[in-house]
């Protein structure tokens, strides 16, 4: 009998492992280390007149303007007039910002403790999400950061906009 050799993970495998934690009210969400540019703690949003309900506003990231999607009313929660932080995404057409109440922590999550999303999650949330991690306080729910990229959602999204 050979002894098999197990292969290590190379360092972008193990970062999809680590999530960054996020919290909207009571509810705790993550997305993926690897896909995050920078979390800031301070959101001074500009108005974006005319655009859609998901987008909180416009928010300046090292000289460079950047739509900030609003992950509570994507969610369909109350609407929060002051996001505490923000969590700078690249999407496939430059950055953008998702704004949440909080951050909370890094977790390292084990690859088998993924799972399928839940079939009684509603359809809405299902939409932004990759699946979920089984921890051993409860779920999980991990966002998938390129369904949140405005151009994604704007596909998407039905008609509506904000009119200031």
């Amino acid at each position: 009998m050979t002894p098999q050799l197990q292969r290590e993970e190379t360092p972008e495998e193990i970062a999809h492992h680590q999530v960054c934690t996020l919290h909207i009210g009571e509810e705790q969400f993550a997305l993926p280390l690897i896909d995050i540019v920078e979390v800031t703690s301070s959101v001074q949003l500009r108005a974006y007149p005319l655009s859609p309900a998901h987008i909180g506003g416009l928010l300046q990231y090292r000289g460079e303007v950047v739509a900030a999607v609003c992950l509570r009313t994507l969610l369909g929660m109350a609407h929060s007039c002051r996001p505490e932080s923000s969590v700078i995404l690249t999407g496939t057409r430059g950055l953008f910002a998702l704004l949440v109440d909080n951050i909370g922590e890094v977790l390292s999550v084990l690859p088998a403790s993924f799972e399928p999303i839940p079939a009684t999650v509603d359809s809405q949330r299902q939409a932004l999400m990759a699946g979920t991690y089984k921890l051993e306080h409860g779920l999980l729910s991990l966002l998938d950061a390129k369904r949140l990229e405005p151009a994604v959602l704007r596909s998407h999204s039905t008609p509506g906009h904000r009119s200031t």
